[in-house]
């Protein structure tokens, strides 16, 4: 990352309860075109919020599909100081999430609902207390 914030995330092992909580995988994940083709493409009912690619991720593992971490640098990435505008609301979060969960049941279980969306609440305070920080109030 570069911008308002300097950071290296490095690619993580594939694990799927991770993946259950909350997407892990970074922008430059590469996937072969029929893999694509053979879980449908990316679900356009996640694409308002920018979660589109977890959604086909967890339809990529519920296929049989695994991810495989591949260390150094592929994508640079600009981080601004305010909001993504992907930012969603924690409602739309927990929608999202319930979504997801309607997508890969086998896979999202109701206690990855519940464990990812305190994360989502945990980052949100976070967010929402630096933003307030970072505009002076």
């Amino acid at each position: 990352m570069f911008g308002a914030r300097q950071d290296v995330w490095p690619a993580q092992p594939f694990d799927l309860r991770v993946l259950a909580r909350g997407n892990f995988v970074n922008g430059s994940a590469m996937f072969r075109r029929e893999t694509h083709e053979r879980v449908g493409g990316f679900d356009e009912r996640f694409a308002t919020i920018g979660k589109e690619d977890w959604a086909f991720y967890l339809r990529a593992v519920a296929l049989g599909y695994k991810g495989v971490p591949v260390p150094s640098c592929h994508l640079e990435y600009r981080q601004h100081a305010g909001p993504s505008r992907n930012a969603a609301s924690i409602c739309m979060l927990l929608v999202t999430r319930w979504r997801l969960h309607e997508v890969a049941p086998e896979l999202v279980r109701a206690s990855d609902l519940v464990i990812g969306w305190v994360g989502d609440v945990r980052l949100s305070l976070t967010y929402g207390l630096r933003a307030r920080v970072h505009r002076g109030q």
